[in-house]
């Protein structure tokens, strides 16, 4: 009987240091500067883009813009070199979601374009995204609307996983814009079979590339960037591959076998509320679908 006591007790216990880990991780988001800094001198030969994980808080919503503004502030101490149009690589960057900037659910563009002035006056470009279909309509809208009002620090990111992605490749690219290149992450794509998401994305890669102006791919899929090295070599140069930092050791074996040299290298990054945001990504994400593809 003692000996069953004592076995509860014990698992009580982890219990009880687990919960409050967990409480630790969800409630330390703060991104803090030496992290960043170390990380970084960590891994020299690539550049960052940081991204605020999916969870947030509604109901303060000014609480949570002012630590996107905490993000640029922070890259804005450690940045590599001064801005240079001809070479938006060296810039630092932040990936942001759309629904962050809504209020009862309406997209709030003051802000969003204080947002960007404001990072824009640091030399950090911002990234735009949406996780949710029914914000796709604002994303491509609002970055064609900021790229107009005349601002050059920004890229939005689209997603292979959508049947439009010719459409609104060709879009940004008539407007003079910057693309990040994704096959998708989350549930809302309407394309299902993976095979045809790489098909999309190595067809709008290489109008990325042919454009000869700067493009960002976000890939782990190393025989794309083969048959894009191959076939395009220097024209390379002009985009910037970045990958996951949590894939940094998968990555990193592929590059010493690749048999070209990726001058234009980033890790992405995302910083938060660690544990809510992994049951937001559970609601939200394909979590099989990624499975499938890492693992199986």
């Amino acid at each position: 009987m003692k000996v069953n006591n004592v076995k509860i007790i014990l698992i009580f216990a982890i219990l009880v240091v687990i919960i409050l880990l967990a409480s630790y991780q969800c409630y330390n988001t703060d991104i803090s500067y030496n992290l960043i800094t170390q990380d970084i001198k960590n891994h020299p030969n690539f550049n960052y883009t940081i991204g605020p994980l999916p969870y947030y808080n509604k109901k303060y919503y000014k609480a949570e813009i002012q630590r996107f503004y905490n993000f640029v502030d922070i890259l804005n101490k450690i940045k590599k070199t001064h801005y240079n149009h001809n070479n938006r690589y060296l810039q630092n960057k932040i990936s942001i979601k759309l629904d962050f900037f809504k209020q009862n659910d309406i997209l709030n563009f003051d802000d969003l374009k204080k947002y960007v002035e404001y990072a824009n006056n640091y030399d950090i470009m911002v990234g735009i995204s949406s996780m949710k279909r029914d914000d796709r309509y604002d994303e491509l809208n609002t970055y064609l609307k900021l790229l107009r009002l005349g601002y050059k620090n920004i890229f939005i990111t689209l997603a292979t996983y959508h049947s439009d992605i010719d459409e609104r490749v060709a879009t940004v690219l008539n407007e003079g814009g910057v693309v990040r290149l994704v096959k998708g992450w989350y549930k809302d794509g309407d394309v299902k079979n993976w095979n045809e998401v790489t098909f999309n994305y190595l067809r709008n890669a290489k109008k990325l590339v042919e454009s000869g102006t700067f493009h960002i791919l976000a890939t782990h899929d190393f025989d794309i960037l083969l048959e894009l090295y191959k076939q395009y070599m220097d024209k390379m140069d002009n985009i910037e591959i970045i990958f996951f930092k949590f894939s940094l050791n998968f990555v990193q074996k592929k590059l010493k076998e690749f048999p070209y040299k990726i001058k234009n290298k980033s890790l992405y990054k995302p910083y938060g509320k660690i544990c809510l945001s992994f049951f937001y990504s559970l609601k939200n994400m394909a979590i099989g679908r990624t499975i499938k593809r890492r693992y199986l």
